[in-house]
């Protein structure tokens, strides 16, 4: 009896955030089935599964915000720290006053916190909204810490980070001494911090979750040595049911023909009738039971759940030694301060460029003059006349929300609607999805549909914004595959380390304080 409570005792203490068989559902369609988990003390669990599968919907019942339709959260004694993917603030606040809302917080206080995540010297008086995407989510963190919690959820942190942040993302996280759960769609990251990957997996019942120990690239062997075991056992176990089913159709039929000629021969010698089953029925019939039962039963081997993925191809290209742009000795400033000065760059045939550099660098206003939507101060770009620009923005904007899907799809594009919803259907969207209003698509599905205006405009020179950002790990994946067949040119903005080592980037340049550096390749970033 000591011993029981001891080991319960124990569980407790261990324990920071126990989920028991939740389950939920909006406007009756089943988000996820059956969720059960454990976050031990001091552990940082990874948290992975297609876009709209429920993972920030359970970051949302797990903090209170949401109720689930069944199943229970055990939290006991925990300080949690929330990191939303979408950040809704008052932007028009300053870092003192924002910092101050709910503790009286002294400003060596905050500058010790924004110090931990690699910001240093920022003026407090400085309003948030005149930082970028990746300050604010640092600033966010910062603010959670102040309340000291000791379990952290982070919905997509990395999302608008630049390299240099997530890289203190990363440093701090694995110092941290609480419970950590980690959503996020960056392999890196999820290489470096977790020690156990949740995977929300589809099977025949629904949305469940797995724990699997290690990190990503662990989980994601063991994950894909499972699926192949499943699929042959299953193969295996469907074999063996169907030769069953056809020794149970031969005995039927063989205790039929018997039955038959047994009445015959009863009619002939005068006897009267009566019941006629045979041992073969019986065998028959007790094999029709020992089937049902292996179907009803845990023995039964589930056909493994595909979950649908992007099916793309880019078949243009470019020639090897075509130039696709010279820039010469561009300068360009803005508000007085030197985004560019003095830069010189060229680009030719099917080369794979990278651009890093900090967050408000001026990556993206580089691509700009790229695209002749800013004209440098000085200098001059020539891009050559015969190439086609596909364009991938990270905030993607459209001129009219209530417009349609397939609508927008089709515009600039000459291709009929039934062409139009072939390949829509290829980026993930449902016959029902292609007929959405703009106005209603989430950010993960707004890139998909960027991303098949480009695919389908006979693109041979990709300028990419952030790719990855706002899609799951199956579709970077399968963008990753394609990029890798395609035989234009790419120049790519991103910071996803594994997304630019896996599509054969070949040049890496490094962007800061007005001056383009060539480098080796990203990891070099660390050494600058």
């Amino acid at each position: 009896m000591f011993q029981e409570n001891l080991i319960g005792f124990l569980t407790l203490f261990c324990n920071m955030i126990k989920v028991e068989s939740l389950k939920k559902s909006f406007e009756g369609k089943a988000i996820f089935e059956n969720i059960s988990f454990v976050l031990n003390r001091g552990e940082k669990i990874g948290v992975v599964g297609k876009n709209g599968c429920g993972k920030s919907t359970l970051f949302k019942i797990i903090i209170g915000e949401v109720e689930p339709d069944s199943g229970r959260v055990i939290i006991e004694n925990e300080r949690i720290g929330y990191l939303p993917q979408s950040i809704e603030i008052d932007f028009k606040k300053d870092i003192k006053n924002f910092f101050s809302e709910r503790l009286k917080v002294e400003d060596w206080q905050i500058k010790k916190l924004l110090g931990k995540l690699g910001l240093y010297n920022l003026d407090l008086g400085r309003k948030i909204q005149t930082f970028s995407g990746g300050e604010i989510t640092r600033i966010m963190l910062a603010k959670i810490l102040i309340e000291k919690p000791t379990i952290l959820l982070l919905d997509e942190p990395t999302n608008h980070l630049d390299i240099e942040g997530i890289l203190y993302i990363q440093k701090f996280l694995t110092q941290f001494n609480g419970g950590v759960l980690l959503i996020s769609h960056d392999r890196w990251i999820l290489d470096k911090v977790p020690k156990k990957i949740i995977d929300f997996q589809i099977t025949e019942k629904g949305r469940v979750t797995k724990i699997y120990p290690g990190n990503f690239s662990a989980y994601k062997e063991i994950r894909e040595r499972e699926i192949e075991k499943q699929k042959y056992l299953y193969k295996l176990q469907q074999k063996k049911i169907k030769n069953l089913k056809k020794d149970i159709k031969e005995k039927k039929e063989q205790a039929k023909k018997m039955d038959r000629n047994m009445l015959a021969e009863l009619r002939e010698k005068g006897i009267p009738l009566g019941s006629s089953g045979t041992k073969l029925a019986r065998r028959a019939k007790a094999e029709e039971k020992q089937i049902q039962k292996l179907l009803e039963s845990e023995r039964k081997i589930e056909k493994p759940q595909e979950e649908k993925k992007l099916k793309i191809f880019l078949n243009t290209s470019l020639k090897l030694g075509q130039r696709v742009f010279k820039i010469e000795n561009i300068s360009f400033s803005f508000n007085k301060k030197i985004i560019f000065n003095s830069v010189n760059l060229e680009m030719y045939g099917n080369d794979r460029m990278a651009l890093l550099g900090p967050n408000g660098s001026g990556k993206t206003t580089f691509l700009k003059l790229l695209l002749g939507e800013l004209k440098p101060q000085k200098g001059k770009i020539i891009l050559n006349p015969s190439i086609e620009i596909g364009y991938l923005p990270q905030e993607i904007i459209f001129e009219n929300y209530q417009k349609r899907v397939i609508e927008e799809f089709q515009k600039d594009l000459e291709i009929s609607e039934t062409e139009g919803r072939k390949i829509l259907s290829k980026f993930l969207f449902s016959n029902e999805e292609q007929f959405k209003k703009l106005k209603d698509l989430s950010l993960g599905e707004r890139k998909r549909l960027y991303l098949a205006k480009i695919f389908a405009s006979g693109s041979n020179f990709l300028l990419l914004d952030e790719p990855t950002n706002h899609l799951d790990i199956d579709s970077v994946e399968a963008l990753e595959k394609a990029f890798i067949d395609f035989k234009g040119g790419i120049f790519v903005i991103s910071h996803d380390k594994y997304f630019l080592k896996n599509i054969g980037i070949g040049k890496f340049y490094f962007l800061k304080e007005g001056k383009l550096k060539e480098i080796f390749s990203i990891d070099d970033i660390e050494k600058l």
